[in-house]
Order: structure tokens, then C-alpha cells, then sequence
């Protein structure tokens, strides 16, 4: 049984309900303990998010901005990130998604944004290894969408 948190994402407050379990067919990763960097400015949703990937196995390290996410990048090899598009600072996230792609290659990423098309500061990579998910969402979606491109980029069947 999947019990709901109160916890509510969106920064209006309304949506979809998180998890606090992930159903087991979605916990299946390529490989235990994998990283997942989270940068998030919004601290409810990224306490619900980080929550939602760790209850699916992943080591999360969680980030409030650009700048103190790339000092968590730089000194640790990351297996996927989640990033928003509106970041605070100079570092919006798909210049970081850019900076992160440059210093680990291909790692798969989720933009997040609560912003509709005309206003994105800038165009998300349409690639194999990039997914844009639209606020609110549940923990199934963004659990869903980082296994799948995690499952990609090591080759694993979403058959197995």
C-alpha cells in the first residue's frame, strides 16, 4: 500500500501528492547506491524530491543553487542529476545542466520546471540522456523518469 505524504509539490502548493514508497517494479536500478545530484531553490520540493529518490535506493546529494551544486559535482562523480530550470544566481539550471554534462559527459538529466514554454530562459537539450518534467509531479514520475534514463545510459532492457 502506498501512503501519501502531506507534503504537496508545486510552489503554489497544489498537485499531486508525493510517496513515501515507491512501488518495487520502479526501485529496479542497473546499479545499487547510485548518485543522483538534485538542485533545487525550493526547500519543501526538494526535501519531497530527494525523499522519493532515496526511498527507490539512490544516494542523493541536494543542492539549493548552481554554484553549490557544482561544489557537490566536483567532488564526487554523479550517475544522473535533477535540476530546475530557475535557479537563484548567475547559474541557471540548463547552463549548469551544460557545466555538469561537461565535467561527467552523458550523465542523464531531469530539468524540472513550474514554467510554461514562453517562459524558459533558455531552450532544454532534446537528447537520449535529457527528460523536461512539468510542475507539480508525483514521485512516481520523477523516480520513473530518472530509472529510465539511468536504465539507457547503462544499456539495461526496460524488458529486464
Amino acid at each position: 500500500m502506498v501512503s501519501s505524504m502531506p507534503a504537496q509539490m508545486g510552489v503554489r502548493g497544489h498537485g499531486r501528492a508525493m510517496h513515501d514508497r515507491i512501488p518495487p517494479m520502479l526501485c529496479h536500478m542497473p546499479t545499487p547506491g547510485m548518485k543522483v545530484l538534485l538542485v533545487e531553490d525550493h526547500l519543501q520540493v526538494r526535501d519531497v524530491v530527494a525523499r522519493a529518490l532515496r526511498g527507490a535506493g539512490y544516494h542523493v546529494s541536494a543542492a539549493d543553487s548552481g554554484v553549490a551544486a557544482q561544489a557537490h559535482a566536483a567532488a564526487e562523480r554523479v550517475d544522473a542529476a535533477v535540476i530546475d530550470i530557475s535557479l537563484p544566481g548567475m547559474m541557471q539550471g540548463v547552463g549548469f545542466g551544460r557545466w555538469l554534462r561537461r565535467l561527467w559527459g552523458g550523465v542523464p538529466i531531469v530539468f524540472v520546471t513550474g514554467l510554461m514554454d514562453w517562459e524558459m530562459p533558455e531552450p532544454v537539450p532534446e537528447d537520449r540522456a535529457t527528460r523536461l518534467l512539468r510542475k507539480p509531479f508525483g514521485a512516481l514520475e520523477i523516480v520513473g523518469l530518472v530509472n529510465g534514463l539511468v536504465r539507457v545510459r547503462s544499456g539495461i532492457s526496460l524488458a529486464d
